[in-house]
């Protein structure tokens, strides 16, 4: 199992939503199944949920 952290620009969108931005170098962040987290400016982890990058 390989473990990477890849910090993803985010925009905060209207309300609750966020939009998050891939990095354009695949490699960087390979197709995959990852635990996603958003932390806060305090550095409060929200709980993971997985995603799907294809």
């Amino acid at each position: 199992m390989h473990q990477r952290y890849v910090e993803l620009r985010t925009r905060v969108k209207k309300g609750n939503q966020v939009e998050l931005q891939l990095p354009a170098d695949e490699r960087e962040a390979p197709r995959g199944i990852y635990m996603l987290w958003l932390i806060t400016n305090t550095g409060t982890p929200s709980v993971a949920e997985w995603v799907v990058l294809r």
